[in-house]
C-alpha cells in the first residue's frame, strides 16, 4: 500500500479472505515470474488449489489460545489425508506433502516429479504452481553491524530510551495488543519481553519457536520491549509477541514455511493484530502466491508489515515487499539524519521510511545489540499500528527515486 501521495497499485486482483477451505472468491493469479535466475534447493512445488477443490473438508477452530498449535497441526495432518486422497490419480504420497494451507491460501507445497508436475499443470483443480525458493539472512550491504551484549551498554539497571522509538513519536503501551513476528523466533524466556510460548509455532524443521540467530529476538524488541527499569523499550512496550518461526538458527528459510506461517497467523488472529515480516529474497525474486497468501492475511483486518529488503534495488521486484493491500504496509531504512540508508530498497511499494540505522534493541540469551537494516525499520512501523497507528511526518531529505518516502511517525 504506497501512501496516496504516490500510491500506484500492482496489476494483482485481490479476492476476499479464505473463511475455510473453500476459497469465496476467485483470485486471478498471473504466471509465477522469476526476474533472475534463480535455483530452489528443497525440490519442493507450491500448488495453489481452485475454489471448491477442497469444500468437504472440515476446519477445526479452537476456541483457547493455547490450543492454536496443537489444533493447526491436527488439521493439516487431517488435510494432508485430504489432498492425498483428492489427487491419488497423480500418487503424491503423503510423505511427499511438506506442508498444507487452507487459511492465507487454498493449497499445498510437495516435493513432485517432473511427470507429477506435468499432470498437475493440466489438473482443471489446480489454479497454479511455483518452485519454492530459499532464502537466507545477511548483513546489510554499506552498513554497520555491530552486536553486544547487556554488559556493553551502560546499565543493566538503567532502561535505555532508542533513537528510533524516539523518532517515531515514542513508546505507547501495547498491554492488551498482540505482535505476530515471522522471523528466526524469539527469545522465549527473554526478561524484556512479553512472548506467549504456547501460542509460538516453528515451521522449520527439528526447531523449537525460541531464537538461537537474534535477528527475530531484535526485531521482537523493537516493537515491544517491556517499560520497566532496564534493557530498552519497544514501540508498544508490554505488548503480547508471538513468535513463528520461519527463518532457521542459521537465518535460511524458505518460502513454503512463510506461507505456512501467514497459514497460521490467518487462523488465528485477530482483526487489528499485526504481523512482522523482516524477510525477502537477495536477489530480486517475484511469487505471485506468496503475495496473494500476505493479501489474504490483510484481508482479515490484521496489519502485515514488511521489510523493503537491503539489495539497494526496486522493491517492486521482490516478494512479499511488493504485495499490496490497504492493510500492508512496506518499510524502507532511514538514517538518524533523515536520509535513506545506503542498503535500503525503494520503490512504488514502499509505504513509509523508518528508523533502521544504528538501532539498540534486544538480543538472545537476555543480551542487547545494536543492527542496521530494513528489518530493523519495519517493527517500528509495527509497534505504531497496535497502538493507534501511522502516519507521514515530513519526508526523506534524499532517496532513490522520485518517490520520496514519507517518515512514520505515530498517528
Amino acid at each position: 500500500m504506497k501512501n496516496t501521495y504516490f500510491k500506484i497499485a500492482l496489476s494483482i486482483i485481490i479476492g476476499t479472505g479464505f473463511n475455510s477451505c473453500q476459497t469465496s472468491e476467485k483470485i486471478e493469479n498471473p504466471t509465477l515470474t522469476k526476474t533472475e535466475t534463480t535455483t530452489t534447493t528443497t525440490n519442493d512445488y507450491i500448488i495453489e488449489l481452485k475454489e471448491n477443490t477442497l469444500k468437504n473438508y472440515t476446519l477445526d477452530k479452537p476456541t483457547n489460545p493455547k490450543n492454536f498449535r496443537s489444533t493447526y497441526r491436527e488439521s493439516n495432518k487431517k488435510l494432508t489425508s485430504c489432498i492425498t486422497d483428492i489427487f491419488k490419480d497423480v500418487k503424491i504420497e503423503q510423505k511427499n506433502i511438506t506442508a498444507t494451507y487452507c487459511h492465507a491460501l487454498n493449497g499445498f507445497a510437495a516435493k513432485l516429479t517432473q511427470e507429477q508436475i506435468t499432470i498437475l499443470k493440466e489438473d482443471p483443480r489446480v489454479e497454479n504452481i511455483s518452485e519454492d525458493f530459499s532464502i537466507a539472512l545477511e548483513t546489510p550491504k554499506n552498513s554497520p553491524f555491530k552486536n553486544t551484549t547487556s554488559k556493553g551498554r551502560k546499565s543493566q539497571s538503567d532502561q535505555f530510551y532508542p533513537w528510533g522509538v524516539k523518532h517515531v513519536g515514542g513508546a505507547k503501551t501495547g498491554k492488551g495488543k498482540t505482535a505476530w513476528v515471522v522471523d528466526t523466533g524469539i527469545d522465549l524466556d527473554h526478561p524484556d519481553l512479553n512472548v506467549s510460548e504456547t501460542e509460538s509455532i516453528s515451521f522449520v524443521p527439528n526447531e523449537s519457536a525460541n531464537d538461537e540467530n537474534g535477528h527475530g529476538t531484535h526485531v521482537a524488541g523493537t516493537i515491544a520491549a517491556k517499560d520497566n527499569n532496564f534493557g530498552v523499550i519497544g514501540v508498544a512496550p508490554d505488548a503480547k509477541l508471538i513468535a513463528v518461526k520461519v527463518l532457521s538458527n542459521s537465518g535460511t528459510g524458505n518460502f513454503k514455511w512463510i506461507i505456512s506461517a501467514l497459514d497460521y497467523i490467518a487462523a488465528n488472529a485477530k482483526k487489528g493484530d499485526v504481523v512482522n515480516m523482516s524477510l525477502g529474497p537477495k536477489n530480486r525474486y517475484t511469487n505471485n502466491l506468496i503475495d496473494i497468501a500476505t493479501q489474504h492475511v490483510g484481508e482479515k483486518g490484521i496489519y502485515v508489515v514488511i521489510a523493503a529488503g537491503n539489495s539497494s534495488d526496486d522493491c517492486s521486484n521482490y516478494s512479499p515487499a511488493r504485495a499490496e493491500h490497504k492493510n500492508i504496509f512496506t518499510i524502507s531504512n532511514m538514517t538518524k539524519s533523515e536520509t535513506l540508508a545506503p542498503s535500503s530498497n525503494y520503490g512504488t511499494p514502499v509505504d513509509y521510511s523508518a528508523p533502521g540505522t544504528d538501532i539498540e534493541s534486544t538480543w538472545v540469551n537476555g543480551g542487547y545489540s545494536y543492527n542496521t537494516g530494513t528489518s530493523m525499520a519495519a517493527p517500528h512501523v509495527a509497534g505504531l499500528l497496535i497502538t493507534g497507528g501511522v502516519r507521514g511526518y515530513g519526508f526523506l531529505k534524499t532517496d532513490k527515486d522520485n518517490q520520496i518516502d514519507l517518515m512514520a511517525y505515530r498517528k
